[in-house]
């Protein structure tokens, strides 16, 4: 049975599924408050709750109606309402419909079966911990009447995260979970579970003397803060791993729960060639057709990874109007490939499309012009098909095996993929509720899991949430993963994310050069690969990385644009702008297409024109970070193209604008194009940590303002700090 869609989410900033409509502070305050109390409330403590800070209007009721007048516009659009009701009001949906609902169910079935069945219990408690993306409605609850049941909630979230470990131990997932334990400790220190299952984890994995030390890590740090000692329990556990307690290295073993299964998937490397339509004029054109579609199968049928259906199968569809997915249906296979030809004159245009028949998507599309004569006519056919085949085989490439039998998680993951190569906040949103979709139907199928643990930790990246919460969760993904993909390519991209996270490149770079060694072919590890080269300075080799991601997956808006930041980076605007406006077209909405066009045009000079396309990026413009991976770095580059475009006072503005505590290479960077060293040097003195936007502009942009600062050594101490805040060697 497939969940029901998740419409309005709490469990992180509070959103209501694909709206058009930017909730304010006040509504998503209101929404948050009517779904952690779905008994109602009432009017007056909402207007209290929502004006608690501010000055109250002077009829807070009517105004408390328009806020929620609002709010039940946009609710009809995913099925809810606010009802009236006694002197206060009520949300009216499904629980099932809200994360919290969810979360709450998946919480309840895994803990239930955490006895009995502890593979099934981790997989329930993780896509429960996959719901959260921040504190309970964004952090709005602090401070209010509503910060109990937010922290009942982040209790709720703790007691499932450990019941997930206990789970992942009790099947023998120790080694995988020690990095995980070893950050909880730290920020849950005075929590003795995770110290227990961090020491055990350790013990189990062989590294006993580890464990002992954690022991005492734990011991030292309840005396100096509590002035306490472990509990009992923590101190048994100490005292068999002293006496080397045979039955500590047990592990309980559960029976497996089956479940009746749909049909299974076809493989996704399988495919049928439809002969070719002929459109207009038939002359000629129709024995082309036959021999084209005899020479590409041929030609396919060379490519071992592809399982190609015979011609004589595919012929029987010639001129059928049946519906692709049935006839892939039928055929059984997962891929289809349609063409028409057109023949005008001594020229033909043939176009061609690659349709995934099972969730009804186009992989990949092409039309070819091409010059008829009776000498070359075989030459072309054979050019054609190793054209089609080839672009064919790139396409089928980056596609991992099936390894789930049931056709609803298969068609969940393919649309799960799709949202997620969109790289927005909604299509990350998007990925996210579709791969937890996918593993509640089936929690054995290890891409689900790799989907939802690289949603979670992209959406951390790019800034769409709390970061420790998605990385924690991407974290808890990614462990499902390892247990049912071990050594699989797919798992380590993941695992690269997941460490970008945490601020260390070198051990993303390394989860990335695996996976490529271990699936040439991933584009995905190929385009990250090259975004952390970018991040630590290396514009050459981001180049090449970013031009084979772009070569496997030419229809990646992420892809596509850190090729055009690879462009920028190594001195190439002119193409830099021409991907970086390819990318937008990819994915409308994707500002840091935007961005990177804005810094494309300052390097061409074309000053007002960078200055038009920044302007909406910025901050004070949009009233909220437009682009959180780059931080306040679209403010500085507007400010910096406003400079340059002869418009000093609204330089000036935009500089008013930048944060200089939280953001000081990008405001100290902005002082240097005004001509102060005094003023940004003493910025970047500054040792907050800087992310990826401060490393960018430090690495690429704007050498024309870095030629003007001299002071070397303050330079190099930049350069240090800047390499140390991913746990990079200056």
């Amino acid at each position: 049975m497939v969940p029901p869609e998740i419409r309005i989410r709490v469990l992180g900033p509070v959103q209501v599924a694909g709206a058009d409509m930017v909730l304010g502070p006040k509504q998503r305050l209101l929404l948050g408050a009517l779904v952690l109390k779905p008994g109602g409330m009432p009017a007056d403590t909402l207007a209290e709750l929502l004006w608690r800070d501010d000055a109250a209007p002077e009829n807070p009721r009517a105004a408390l109606q328009i806020h929620v007048s609002k709010l039940r516009r946009l609710l009809a659009t995913v099925g809810a309402s606010v009802r009236y009701q006694g002197d206060g009001y009520t949300l009216v949906i499904d629980r099932r419909h809200l994360d919290v609902g969810r979360f709450e169910t998946l919480a309840d079935e895994g803990s239930a079966a955490l006895a009995s069945d502890p593979s099934r219990a981790s997989a329930l408690l993780s896509a429960a911990l996959s719901l959260w993306s921040g504190p309970p409605l964004g952090g709005l609850a602090d401070d209010t009447p509503l910060r109990a049941d937010a922290l009942r909630l982040s209790d709720a979230r703790l007691a499932a995260l450990q019941g997930r470990i206990e789970a992942d131990l009790a099947i023998g997932h120790h080694a995988s979970v020690i990095a995980e334990l070893r950050h909880l400790t730290r920020e849950h220190g005075f929590h003795e579970v995770f110290w227990r299952q961090f020491i055990l984890a350790l013990y189990r994995s062989g590294r006993a003397g580890e464990a002992l030390v954690a022991f005492d890590e734990a011991r030292t740090l309840l005396a100096d803060e509590l002035g306490a000692d472990p509990s009992p329990e923590l101190q048994r556990l100490h005292q068999r791993i002293l006496q080397q307690d045979p039955t500590l290295s047990d592990i309980p073993r559960a029976a497996a729960a089956t479940e009746p299964r749909a049909t299974r998937p076809p493989d996704p490397a399988s495919l049928a060639v439809l002969p070719f339509e002929v459109m207009g004029s038939r002359d000629g054109a129709t024995l082309l057709a036959i021999g084209l579609h005899t020479d590409l199968l041929t030609e396919l049928s060379r490519i071992r990874e592809l399982t190609v259906i015979s011609r004589h199968s595919a012929m029987k569809y010639d001129g059928s109007d049946a519906p692709l997915e049935r006839i892939a249906r039928e055929l059984g296979v997962a891929m289809v490939l349609t063409g028409s030809i057109q023949a005008s004159g001594r020229r033909f245009r043939l176009s061609v499309q690659l349709v995934d028949a099972c969730v009804g998507i186009h992989r990949w599309a092409e039309s070819y012009d091409h010059e008829l004569s009776t000498h070359n006519l075989l030459a072309v056919q054979h050019d054609l098909a190793s054209d089609i085949a080839a672009a064919l085989s790139r396409s089928l490439a980056p596609a991992a095996a099936s390894t789930t039998d049931s056709m609803e998680a298969y068609r969940l993951v393919a649309e799960g993929r799709m949202q997620f190569d969109r790289k927005t906040e909604k299509g990350l949103a998007a990925a996210v509720e579709l791969f937890q979709r996918a593993v509640v139907v089936d929690p054995a199928y290890g891409l689900a899991w790799v989907g939802l643990a690289d949603s979670l930790a992209m959406t951390a990246d790019y800034g769409y949430g709390d970061r420790e919460t998605l990385l924690s969760a991407a974290e808890s993904a990614v462990v499902r993963a390892l247990a049912l993909m071990p050594g699989a390519a797919e798992v380590h991209p993941s695992l690269g994310l997941i460490a970008e996270g945490r601020n260390d490149a070198p051990a993303a770079l390394a989860e990335y050069a695996k996976a490529i060694r271990l699936r040439p072919a991933h584009a995905d590890a190929h385009s990250w690969h090259a975004w952390m080269c970018l991040t630590l300075g290396d514009a050459e080799q981001a180049l090449a990385s970013a031009r084979r991601s772009v070569e496997l997956n030419p229809l990646s808006a992420e892809a596509v644009s850190n090729l055009a930041l690879s462009l920028l980076a190594v001195g190439h605007p002119e193409p830099a702008l021409a991907e970086a406006r390819r990318s937008d077209a990819l994915s409308p909405g994707y500002t840091t297409a935007a961005y990177y066009a804005g810094l494309a045009l300052y390097d061409l000079g074309r000053y007002e024109e960078s200055v038009a396309v920044l302007e909406p990026l910025a901050t004070a413009m949009a009233g909220e970070l437009t682009t959180p991976w780059a931080g306040m770095s679209p403010d500085a580059a507007l400010a910096i193209a406003q400079l340059a475009s002869g418009d000093h006072p609204a330089a000036l503005a935009t500089l008013g604008t930048i944060d200089s505590g939280a953001y000081p290479v990008e405001a100290g960077l902005v002082h240097a194009a005004l001509g102060e060293p005094t003023s940004t040097y003493e910025l970047f003195a500054s040792r907050t940590p800087t992310g990826y936007g401060a490393a960018m502009l430090f690495h690429h942009h704007f050498r024309d303002i870095w030629a003007k600062l001299d002071d070397e050594s303050r330079l190099v101490a930049l350069a240090g700090h800047v390499a140390r805040s991913w746990n990079a060697e200056p």
